[in-house]
């Protein structure tokens, strides 16, 4: 069957991955009651993972020429960009004696990466979450490899007429979206220590929202039941209603209704459903953003006219403005790309609102909404710990 070796070593790692998961929530949870697990067992396991996942990528570049699908240049792409995480992570494996030397001072390390720990101040906690991050970063890459490998990508548009334009309207952003998270690892590679030197918020946004994105695609191009795997993963990395919620509200009150009527839409039986769903969507999206973003903020802080068009802010710009606090711009750039393939994908899937052959399932109108769920909620919480 095709592909089926290629996805079985990725089934196999991903529950392995998985299991880690647990382990680490379970350890941080218990950190300061009765459990006492040696620190540097967390340190040596993360080590010993990292050096597994390095050898898992290589395994699969070698099955990648008889693999069809992961011929095409984007599939290709994310093989080669999960191949530099590995040995960018791998490279970090020397610096993990960084950790043992904060044990004295939990506070320098906490502040170094950023960690929102409350109530964990032991390094036995602080080991234990940064080994789960690590984690979560390496299951969205092998997740989303393990998509891309089972989507029909001739098949994107082809609902929607003309079906060539919405799959080339649609794939240059997406592609423009994987290149930019190659760049990220790509400096993460040439210097190791920089991941330690970025929130670790931010380093794991951009693999969760390849896996999100390659995972929408996919499931509005092939009928396939999610593994228990893969949802329980995208439970633990997508927000649920009351977090959304709440991290609109601390924006602006006034925006809920557009998140919960997107909900609604979705929710409902009316046959306009995923028009309202995507125009609500957008809306909140670009809500927000001049909200993190105002223009009167902006103009005193912008110092370059490229982040103007019309002597209006870009959207870039604005990204710039509301991330000047992070040293990595990469990362802006990523985002920048991110949004512009979300933003596509709900144009594109608008538009063929009126020139669909068949409506969105419930299942594809799931992914969409958890895909714009996870663009805001992160480029809130980011924009709010930075």
């Amino acid at each position: 069957m095709k592909n089926e070796k290629y996805n079985n070593i990725l089934d196999k790692a991903i529950e392995g991955l998985q299991e880690n998961i647990r382990g680490m929530q379970d350890i941080s949870e218990q950190a300061n009651t009765t459990l006492k697990y040696p620190f540097k067992d967390i340190l040596d396991n993360m080590g010993k993972d990292i050096l597994s996942f390095n050898s898992l990528q290589k395994k699969l570049e070698i099955l990648n020429p008889s693999i069809e699908p992961v011929g095409l240049a984007f599939k290709k792409n994310i093989q080669e960009t999960n191949l530099q995480m590995s040995k960018a992570l791998l490279s970090l494996v020397p610096l993990k004696n960084i950790f043992n030397q904060f044990q004295e001072d939990q506070t320098e390390l906490v502040n170094l990466l950023k960690i929102p720990i409350i109530n964990i101040p032991n390094p036995v906690g602080i080991a234990s979450i940064i080994n789960q991050e690590f984690t979560f970063i390496k299951s969205a890459a092998l997740m989303a490899q393990q998509s891309i490998s089972r989507t029909n990508l001739q098949s994107i548009g082809e609902l929607i007429t003309p079906f060539e334009e919405a799959r080339k309207n649609l794939m240059k952003p997406f592609t423009d979206m994987l290149d930019s998270n190659r760049t990220i690892w790509d400096t993460f590679y040439n210097d190791s220590q920089k991941i330690l030197s970025v929130p670790l918020s931010v380093t794991k946004f951009p693999n969760i929202e390849v896996y999100l994105a390659t995972h929408q695609v996919e499931v509005s191009t092939i009928d396939a039941e999610l593994s228990i795997e893969e949802e329980k993963f995208i439970c633990d990395i997508v927000p649920n209603t009351p977090n959304m919620i709440r991290i609109i509200s601390s924006i602006d009150n006034k925006l809920i209704q557009l998140y919960e009527g997107a909900i609604k839409a979705i929710e409902s039986d009316n046959v306009d459903r995923t028009r309202h769903a995507t125009t609500s969507l957008r809306e909140l999206f670009t809500h927000i953003l001049h909200k993190l973003a105002p223009d009167k903020e902006f103009f005193k802080w912008n110092q370059d006219e490229t982040n103007l068009y019309d002597n209006r802010p870009t959207r870039k710009g604005r990204l710039l403005y509301i991330y000047r606090n992070i040293n990595h711009p990469p990362f802006v750039e990523f985002l920048n790309h991110d949004i512009s393939a979300a933003i596509s994908f709900l144009k594109l899937i608008q538009k063929g609102t009126h020139s669909i052959e068949k409506p969105y399932d419930d299942r594809q109108l799931k992914a969409l909404l958890i895909r714009m769920e996870s663009l805001i909620y992160n480029m809130i919480e980011i924009s709010q710990s930075v």
